[in-house]
């Protein structure tokens, strides 16, 4: 739904094409949440859980949600400004997560505004008039409405991984998990998610007792093969649309990866 490392936007009709054919009539928990891009492109199901441990996260989608008329005013009177983008950077050093608007605003400028939804500083920007983009802030607030109405019925969860699959794990559960991928796990630790590599044995290990099905994202990495060789694997090649190519790159073709998707059904 934003701009953000790892999001799936691009692979999520790929993804979805994928889950059960009675998907929308079981409870669907996303345990990864991050950018939720899966969640906002899927059809409503009768039961849905959005989780992520980055407190930030969780205040900015339960903001939308639930204080929609106020946070749309506040956005809607920001500009897509380096000078504004980089007062948020400067609003999230030391600072302890409340859940409030402006805060859920000075996130929403940080991700949004920022190259490839990394959050650091790296404004976005463009250059070329005849770009085919709109820069990152307009787009974000044309479907602003939508992610409102998409987050209506949803609930949203701020629990560590393991406890939230004991949560809701039934035989009529379907989990989306994506995970830190091995090697990139520093990419999404700060003070509160932390995910080591001994968590992807401790994930797999859970899966491995799960009543419910899954379904799990992976780039192609020889360990994640050896943990689920026992599963159902299908993969596609992809971009790497973080990996940024400007005229003073020295790549100058962005890469390749392979994207696993795992399931036990």
């Amino acid at each position: 739904m934003i701009p953000y490392i790892g999001g799936k936007c691009q692979l999520a009709p790929w993804i979805i094409s994928n889950f059960p054919e009675n998907h929308l009539q079981m409870s669907y928990i996303e345990v990864f949440g991050g950018a939720g891009w899966i969640l906002y492109k899927k059809e409503v199901a009768r039961l849905e859980i959005y989780n992520d441990l980055n407190s930030n996260l969780v205040n900015l989608f339960t903001t939308i949600r639930d204080n929609y008329p106020a946070f749309s005013h506040q956005v809607e009177w920001s500009l897509h400004s380096r000078e504004m983008f980089s007062q948020s950077i400067e609003f999230f050093k030391n600072h302890q997560v409340k859940f409030d608007i402006i805060e859920a605003l000075n996130y929403a400028i940080m991700r949004v505004q920022s190259f490839s939804g990394k959050g650091k500083n790296s404004w976005a920007y463009i250059k070329s008039p005849t770009s085919k983009n709109s820069g990152t802030w307009a787009p974000f607030l044309k479907r602003l409405g939508l992610i409102n109405a998409r987050l209506k019925l949803v609930q949203i969860e701020h629990l560590n991984y393991a406890k939230l699959i004991e949560k809701y794990d039934t035989p009529n559960s379907l989990f989306y998990l994506d995970p830190p991928y091995v090697k990139a796990e520093h990419y999404y630790n700060n003070s509160e998610v932390f995910f080591t590599h001994e968590d992807h044995f401790n994930l797999s290990r859970i899966l491995y007792d799960l009543q419910g099905k899954f379904c799990l994202s992976y780039y192609d990495e020889p360990m994640i093969r050896e943990l689920y060789k026992d599963y159902r694997i299908l993969t596609k090649t992809t971009t790497k649309s973080s990996c940024g190519v400007t005229k003073l790159s020295k790549r100058k073709v962005k890469p390749k990866a392979r994207e696993l998707l795992i399931m036990n059904y």
